[in-house]
């Protein structure tokens, strides 16, 4: 049987950008705790605005081609501007 140690000792504790596992680019991270005892687990990464943008531009490169080309919409103040 594999101990609660063991099994955290394996866990990924970055954010999973373009295929490969990094921490938080300012190296942040947070406490994850056991809801029943309150006890930290781990540390994980946390993202930043700038992580997420990461994210969404390697998503968007990794689509097939013809969805690489479409302009993505800007947004100012959370509305679609033309």
């Amino acid at each position: 049987m594999v101990t609660q140690s063991a099994l955290l000792a394996n866990v990924p504790t970055g954010l999973f950008v373009a295929g490969r596992w990094r921490p938080a680019s300012d190296e942040a991270t947070f406490p994850v705790q056991d809801p029943a005892t309150g006890r930290i687990l781990h540390r994980v990464a946390s993202a930043t605005p700038t992580d997420g943008l990461d994210a969404l531009t390697a998503a968007a490169d990794a689509q097939p081609a013809p969805h690489r080309s479409r302009r993505r919409p800007a947004r100012v103040g959370g509305h679609r501007t033309p």
